[in-house]
């Protein structure tokens, strides 16, 4: 799951409780990236409310298993971002690193970001919003 998703679900963001709540309700695992959980924690720790925050995250994350990046998906970065260069492409700075550990591990993206992701090949995605 993508920053954008987990962020929405600890704002009470409905679309996105009722995303997770099916999942779960399917017995699908949750799954992030590295980078999303740094971005999880850098949010909440520029937050007014850091200690809150900082506890919702860690609660939160405590259902998932966060994939690492390592050298198999440093190498897919490096070819997602050398293709997206190439094609005048560029997107966030963390966006081609989640994308690698995803396209790693042969997962699929759960996302609102669509636009951040279309551009990177074989990468399977959904939109959580519809």
């Amino acid at each position: 799951m993508d920053t954008d998703c987990i962020i929405q679900y600890l704002r009470d963001n409905k679309k996105a409780k009722d995303m997770f709540k099916k999942v779960k309700g399917q017995s699908i695992r949750l799954i992030t990236t590295a980078f999303t959980v740094a971005e999880l924690y850098y949010g909440a720790f520029i937050s007014s409310n850091s200690a809150k925050n900082l506890r919702d995250v860690q609660d939160f994350l405590s259902e998932f298993e966060i994939l690492d990046f390592n050298e198999g998906s440093a190498k897919i970065y490096a070819q997602i971002a050398a293709d997206l260069k190439n094609k005048g492409q560029p997107i966030g700075l963390i966006d081609p690193f989640i994308a690698s550990i995803i396209l790693q591990h042969n997962e699929t993206l759960i996302t609102r970001n669509v636009k951040h992701f279309e551009n990177i090949e074989r990468l399977a995605m959904t939109n959580w919003e519809g």
